[in-house]
């Protein structure tokens, strides 16, 4: 089996990542079919438009096998967290969960909701650098690319998980249901 996969790496990958990038759009669509609940701005605006684009991710490891790591890690990393939350946004629906996301935007104060959003990016970061302590030969070892696709997705945790925070503390204030500190 590794004999196989490594000799068709290109289409590996390419499908490991189509599978990771259907698993994002699935369980976004899952958990909030009106993307009330999406992170991502881009996602909000245009959803269908921009998850069809980001299904061309899947050439990647034709340009670039190894590179293509620093993709599929982060797509994999999003699709699981997504999927954690699942059942939550399932059964109380995605209204509730916006409303519900909208009254502690309000409530938290925002510095202590901020410095804690930069936990996990923190984290993944740390990881990543133990990687790279292991695997350091960018030409040699895969495991290099896996810290780039650990720091990748910290990446996304800390643009997205800020910016989310900050437009629903924004709602929430002008719907005044804020009675955080300023």
């Amino acid at each position: 089996m590794r004999e196989w996969f490594f000799a068709n790496l290109p289409h590996c990958l390419a499908a490991l990542i189509l599978f990771a990038r259907l698993g994002d759009i699935g369980t976004t669509w899952l958990a909030t079919p009106r993307f009330m609940l999406e992170s991502n701005p881009f996602v909000r605006r245009a959803p269908r438009l921009v998850m069809f684009l980001s299904l061309l991710v899947c050439l990647i490891p034709y340009w670039t096998p190894a590179g293509s790591l620093i993709i599929l890690v982060p797509s994999l990393l999003v699709s699981a967290n997504n999927a954690g939350r699942l059942w939550v946004y399932r059964a109380v629906g995605e209204e509730q969960a916006f409303r519900g996301a909208l009254e502690a935007a309000g409530r938290a104060r925002p510095r202590s909701a901020l410095a804690v959003l930069m936990l996990p990016p923190l984290f993944f970061a740390v990881l990543a650098g133990v990687l790279f302590l292991f695997y350091p030969e960018p030409t040699r070892d895969w495991g290099y690319w896996f810290a780039y696709g650990l720091l990748a997705y910290g990446l996304v945790l800390l643009v997205y998980g800020p910016l989310n925070f900050l437009r629903l503390r924004k709602l929430a204030l002008a719907r005044g249901l804020g009675a955080g500190e300023a």
